[in-house]
Formats: structure tokens, sequence, C-alpha cells
């Protein structure tokens, strides 16, 4: 998708607002977003995204290939292709108040490859991405009571800036009555933490 006018960036190639409804984006063929703040920006709605590939999301510190605030937002695949390809992004995904399937990515080149937030009370499923080349690989924060699985993904960090703290994966704030499960992941760290887990009660 080209950019509106010469000269300046799409905010968002695709935005979904409101949409109880299923909304599929790509299928056996997918689609291509570059160069925009989002690549698909979804609120309050459901999503289920297949390959697709994203490139070239870099303009703030919030922008990225996937954002779905609410609701559900799916990206696997069908068959044997990969779900979605993410490639110099500054979040591959980022989920807020939402449950979330992310099976079989790719990501490459990316500041935070995954990123969930303040989804409390959801269900959470991180399994079998390839991440390479990322800053942090997943970041899972906020999600108090949220049952999260991370499992079967490979994740190779590169060097930090000087000054910054990074992580292969990252948990935080999961607050009591949390079913977590963390399960045959391979992290190559070059971050500051390979894992860390925080302020998790039983």
């Amino acid at each position: 998708l080209k950019a509106p006018h010469t000269g300046e960036r799409t905010r968002a190639h695709i935005d979904i607002q409101v949409v109880t409804d299923i909304v599929y984006i790509g299928d056996q063929t997918g689609n291509r977003f570059t160069d925009g703040d989002y690549g698909i920006y979804a609120s309050r709605s459901n999503i289920f995204a297949q390959n697709n590939s994203f490139d070239n999301f870099m303009t703030f510190n919030t922008t990225s290939g996937i954002a779905a605030f609410g609701y559900e937002c799916r990206m696997f695949d069908i068959g044997t292709e990969n779900a979605n390809n993410f490639t110099h992004c500054q979040y591959g995904t980022q989920t807020k108040n939402s449950n979330c399937n992310i099976l079989n990515n790719t990501f490459t080149d990316v500041e935070v490859a995954v990123n969930t937030l303040s989804s409390t009370g959801r269900q959470i499923f991180i399994e079998h991405n390839t991440m390479t080349d990322v800053t942090t690989g997943i970041m899972c924060a906020g999600n108090l009571q949220c049952a999260v699985t991370i499992d079967g993904n490979e994740i190779t960090t590169r060097y930090p800036q000087p000054g910054n703290t990074t992580y292969g994966i990252y948990l935080d704030a999961l607050g009591s009555n949390a079913f977590n499960t963390i399960n045959n992941n391979t992290v190559h760290s070059k971050s500051t933490y390979g894992m860390q887990i925080t302020k998790v009660t039983g």
C-alpha cells in the first residue's frame, strides 16, 4: 500500500473498529504491508491474520505490524506456511485486553517481537514463533489472573544499546490465580536477561 501523499506515511493500512464478527486478513497467499505506523490496527474487534508480511514499521515507539486492543487476536497458519512475517518493526505485535493466539510467526530485525499488556482474565498463547535479531523476544506485563502459555519459541536476541535492559522472555505483574506455562523455548541471548519473571504471586 502506498503512502497517502508523497513524503508521508500511512497511519494504518487496515483500521478495524468495533467489529465483533471475526475479520479474516490474509489467506493462503496473504497481503504485504510496508512503510506505515501500523499494518493492522484493531480496536475492540476480533481478527484472524495469516500469511501476511509486515516491513518497516518503525516511525515511533508504539509502531507495530499488528496492534489489537480488546476482544480477540489470532495469528496462526493453516497448513505448513508461516502465519505472518515481521521485518524491521518497532513492535511485531501488540495486544492489550485481548485473548490472543500468536503461533508460527517469524520476526526478524524487530525491537520487541511480541508484546501483550493488561489482559486481565484473558488467555494468551505464544507458541512456535521464530524471532531472530530482536532486542526483546516476548514481553508480557500487567496480565492479571491471566493464563499465559509460552511454548516452543526460538528466540535470538541482539546486544542491547548502552543503558537499555532487554530480555529474551519477560513476564511481569501476573498477579494471583494466574496459570502460566513456559516450556520448550530456546533463547540464544545477547540481551540483559535470557528470561525474567517478576511480581507473580501464588
